[in-house]
């Protein structure tokens, strides 16, 4: 018998990450990640993330 699941939220992951891809265009970054479904079923996940410099120096990034 399995555990009982938790709800997911939105911002977790959802499946199993089969690829994970990074590539840099300039000051972006895009992530392609292939993910499977409880159902065996394939999706793709594109993230763009770009590194923002605060005027003090310290840097953090926007997705």
């Amino acid at each position: 018998m399995l555990p009982p699941t938790q709800p997911r939220r939105e911002s977790e992951d959802y499946g199993d990450q089969i690829l994970s891809k990074a590539v840099k265009a300039g000051r972006r970054t895009y992530f392609f990640d292939v993910r499977s479904t409880r159902g065996d079923d394939y999706f793709l996940t594109i993230t763009e993330s770009r590194k923002i410099t605060a005027p003090d120096g310290t840097s953090s990034y926007d997705r």
